[in-house]
């Protein structure tokens, strides 16, 4: 009856162990990459234009361009459903809310609230 007990409790401590380590890797995987995101992104105004690649590896290339020449930088990207968050050079990281239009086509976020990037 002590042995039953012990394979009992031993098992129930397994089982629990597995639960806890699945849900982290699941949360994990949800603060990455939205593929959704992954693609060319273009917003422009009369006299500037802005350009962010977003990659499957995390890296995301900025372009701005306006009457005074092109600005071009690389930063780290990770996204959920519903937020960004880019990694600057100097480390510094900013979190924005975003949305994708159904179509996939059109992405509004906090970076810029008055313009709509179209994806290319």
């Amino acid at each position: 009856m002590k042995q039953l007990k012990k394979f009992s409790t031993l098992l129930l401590l397994l089982v629990t162990m597995a639960m806890v380590a699945t849900s982290c890797k699941k949360d994990d995987d949800e603060a990455n990459i939205n593929s959704d995101l992954v693609g060319t992104w273009v917003g422009e105004e009369d006299d500037w234009r802005e350009v962010f690649t977003f990659n499957k590896n995390g890296s995301v290339a900025f372009t701005y361009t306006d009457e005074y020449g092109t600005e071009k930088e690389t930063w780290e990207w990770t996204a959920t459903k519903n937020t960004i968050t880019i990694t600057f050079e100097d480390g510094e990281t900013e979190t924005y809310r975003y949305t994708i239009s159904s179509n996939g086509k059109a992405l509004d976020w906090e970076w810029d609230d008055e313009v709509t990037y179209f994806k290319q």
